[in-house]
């Protein structure tokens, strides 16, 4: 099911981490609105920000500023690898029991 993230989120996320993903601190430089209206920020090589659900909504995680936080793409496609590759060992330790 997909979310969507409000810019007064948005917003809010990206003033809170002071303009730096929260992972690991590179800068966002510009901000810019796409035709609906939908707040994107990029450091300075034109990489995206995103919106990063700490607990994911398929653990149940709710779209709420306690469970969000503003991260670069590199940083999060990296944090969704490192879960996957958990979750995947995780379940194999659980069978072998």
């Amino acid at each position: 099911k997909p979310y969507w993230v409000s810019n007064i989120i948005r917003r809010e996320l990206a003033l809170r981490s002071k303009g730096f993903c929260e992972l690991c601190e590179v800068k966002a430089k510009t901000v810019t609105q796409d035709r609906w209206g939908i707040l994107h920020f990029y450091d300075k090589n034109k990489h995206s920000f995103e919106i990063d659900h700490i607990l994911p909504l398929y653990k149940k995680g709710k779209t709420e500023m306690k469970n969000l936080r503003f991260v670069c793409r590199s940083c999060n496609r990296s944090r969704k690898r490192i879960m996957q590759n958990y979750e995947k060992e995780t379940q194999s330790i659980l069978k072998s029991f």
